[in-house]
């Protein structure tokens, strides 16, 4: 670790740390997002609601992958950047070795997986006889590319346990522009439709985990990815997982609720699972941000429990809590006259109700979010070694997601009954 990355790790003012380490985290992961979008967007240009409902059962899918390179990102950062403050440079090597191939082992057999059991997975998530070939598709070129995504998932991660933030920015920039760039060649130009979707993810991914490798292999860190530094030895392998799993929980229930919520919209029509697929990634916009913000700060966590420096890991835990509870304010309340609800409050003459959901019903009252910042959470809470209770709120965040799901799409149902055909009358047959 550089001179200048320790001086910003034990002795730089606390909010230059924290900002120096989340704002190209943050960015990073808005650039996931606007990637996320791309696809869809270049894909509703077909004019195929059906590729664009394809898409959508897809999406979950993959992002499986991503929450697989997360136990391994998130884990190692935490255990390498503990290690840096004990001063235990070579075994942070061993670590960052163990994280590159455990990716490649994984990603392997994930892939594998997928491929031998791709009927049975276009089942379960809800396919219909329309969007079974499309899905199909798209998830079998994406699987071909899966290690390469845990690879580019996990080191965006632990490049910022070295304190090197900036080259983890662009590694991840630097795969999702190609991602934008190449979607209307090989969507629009090339016209291989969804197959073009998948074919520029998974080259992006490429570009990101050939930028890492490049970097490692050129000796620029003092990390190391070389097998010969691979080892189980130490606590390395449970160190890495008791961090990385309960970390990598939450994005993974998080994935499952999302398929269990398009399994049942699949049963309202293609187009009202389109239009659940694009609504969801618009909302992952604050949950992104977030994440980043939460990913930048870990590493700092980290150095301070390995140091000791307690009362600096206070001040940098209170900071971030702060600042992200400040900021998230201000622009929701930014946000809110451009929302309607107090127009349609208004129309409506029931104050406190925004008029797009009934407040109960047969489900019961319609769930509200929770305020996005407490996604940030996860991250920065995975820099101190308690995985257990991390793991219990990741589970229970996850799992909350398809409860909430089924009783928010029943409520829809209730009270918009023209959307959805033959539902008024199994109400009144009830």
């Amino acid at each position: 670790m550089s001179t200048d990355t320790l001086t910003v790790f034990e002795r730089a003012p606390v909010p230059r740390a924290v900002l120096k380490n989340a704002i190209p985290a943050m960015a990073a992961m808005l650039m996931v997002l606007i990637y996320n979008l791309a696809d869809t967007f270049f894909i509703a240009q077909t004019h195929n609601d059906i590729l664009v409902a394809a898409v959508s059962l897809a999406t979950p899918v993959f992002l499986i992958f991503m929450a697989l390179g997360t136990i391994f990102g998130i884990g190692g950062t935490s255990v390498i950047s503990r290690a840096f403050g004990q001063g235990r440079a070579e075994y942070a090597k061993k670590v960052c070795s163990f994280c590159m191939w455990g990716c490649v082992a994984v990603g392997v057999v994930m892939s594998a997986a997928f491929l031998l059991f791709m009927d049975q997975l276009l089942t379960l998530i809800g396919a219909s006889a329309d969007t079974w070939e499309p899905a199909r598709t798209y998830l079998t070129v994406v699987a071909l590319g899966g290690p390469f995504v845990l690879i580019s998932n996990c080191y965006s991660n632990i490049l910022r346990a070295e304190g090197q933030p900036n080259r983890a920015m662009v590694g991840q920039v630097l795969g999702n522009l190609l991602n934008v760039v190449l979607d209307p060649i090989m969507i629009l130009t090339f016209r291989w439709g969804i197959a073009g979707a998948a074919i520029a993810t998974v080259i992006g991914n490429i570009a990101g985990a050939g930028y890492y490798i490049l970097y490692y292999l050129r000796g620029q860190s003092t990390l190391s990815i070389h097998i010969r530094d691979f080892s189980f030895k130490d606590r390395i392998c449970t160190g890495v997982l008791s961090i990385g799993i309960p970390a990598s929980l939450g994005s993974l229930l998080m994935s499952v609720s999302q398929i269990i919520v398009n399994a049942r919209m699949a049963g309202y029509g293609d187009m009202a699972l389109a239009g659940m697929g694009v609504a969801m990634k618009v909302t992952m916009m604050t949950g992104m941000v977030c994440i980043g913000f939460g990913q930048g700060v870990q590493p700092l966590l980290g150095y301070c429990v390995g140091a000791g420096l307690w009362e600096r890991f206070r001040r940098i835990m209170r900071f971030s809590v702060l600042f992200f509870v400040h900021h998230f304010t201000l622009v929701f309340r930014g946000l809110l006259p451009y929302s309607g609800a107090d127009e349609r409050r208004r129309q409506r003459g029931q104050p406190g109700h925004s008029g797009l959901l009934p407040e109960g019903g047969r489900h019961g009252p319609v769930p509200q979010h929770r305020p996005p910042f407490r996604r940030g959470e996860q991250p920065g809470l995975s820099g101190r070694p308690r995985g257990l209770s991390a793991c219990l709120r990741s589970a229970h965040r996850g799992s909350a997601g398809g409860v909430r799901a089924g009783r928010t799409g029943g409520a829809l149902r209730d009270y918009h009954p023209h959307l959805y055909p033959g539902s008024g009358d199994r109400r009144r047959h009830r």
